[in-house]
Formats: C-alpha cells, structure tokens, sequence
C-alpha cells in the first residue's frame, strides 16, 4: 500500500512540473494554445480540440497557423494557401474561400506543433472560473494533509528514531 501511494505522490510530482513548464512556456510566449470553435479545419481538426503552436522563424505555403483577426476578436487556426505582397493567404481546409483578412508574419502567433483531439472541451471546462476555485481548493486540501501525514509503520516494522 505504501508503495502504490508512493508511486502516486511521484506521478503527481511529475505531473505537477510538466504542468508547471508548460504554464512557464506559454507565459513565455514559447508556446501558445487555440481551443477550436467550428468546423473550418475538418475533418482534421474538429470543434473542441486542442491546437498548441509555437512561434517560427518562417512559415511557408501548407503550414497550419494560429494568427490574432482583428475581423473576428480572436485566434484563427487556417492553412497559409499563398504569399501576397508580405502577407499569408489563409484558408479554412473545408472552406471554399480563403479567408477576407491576411495576417504579417508578426501577426502569426505559431505553427501548428501538437493536436490534442477534445481536450478543448475539457480545458475549457477547467478554466471556468467556479471549476479553477474548486481544483484550487482541493490541491491546497491535498497539499496541507499530504504535509501534514505522519508516517506509521506497517505491520511487522520497527522504527527507530535518534536523538540528535
């Protein structure tokens, strides 16, 4: 028993700093995320997945690329199909048109690095506000009792403790 609750204390330990790198990264402006909202990327990429791109010294024509419209107020993730006088030609992969606004490569916040198929969906749910005060509150509850344990030996163990 201990072992498997040791065990469990290292995955959330490695857990915990694979997280920690990831919020470090993205604050970082290594990485950046889109959570998907229609259907203009189908059938690779639906509503709900979860787009991490990272910044590149050079898009060309076939990458995937998150850029900030300012047409819609949010991140777009669509295909650069053309180079237009400095600027990318994008389009949405089941769209027949390519889209009305062309972003500057200082407008293009990173290619396409990971897909994660309805973590969208998930995270959203996780970043609501009710939810992060609830996870906060349990982490902080599982934080201070994990602290706070004092060992027992088990069943046939002896301890001893040394005075220093």
């Amino acid at each position: 028993m201990r072992l498997l609750a040791r065990g469990l204390d290292v995955l959330l330990a490695i857990g915990g700093v694979a997280l920690l790198a990831l919020v470090v990264m993205i604050g970082s402006g290594q990485l950046s995320w889109v959570i998907t909202t229609g259907n203009s990327m189908s059938p690779r990429v639906a509503a709900g997945d979860l787009i991490v791109v990272r910044p590149a010294d050079r898009y060309r024509v076939g990458d995937v690329v998150a850029y900030d419209s300012p047409d819609l107020g949010r991140k777009v993730l669509h295909r650069i199909v053309a180079v237009e006088g400095g600027r990318f030609v994008t389009q949405g992969d089941h769209n027949d048109w390519v889209d009305s606004y062309q972003p500057t490569p200082a407008e293009v916040v990173g290619r396409e690095q990971l897909h994660l198929p309805g973590v969208g969906h998930h995270l959203r749910s996780l970043l609501d506000p009710g939810v992060v005060a609830v996870v906060v509150g349990l982490a902080t509850a599982l934080a201070l009792g994990t602290l706070g344990r004092v060992p027992v030996p088990e069943e046939g163990e002896a301890w001893v403790e040394h005075a220093v």
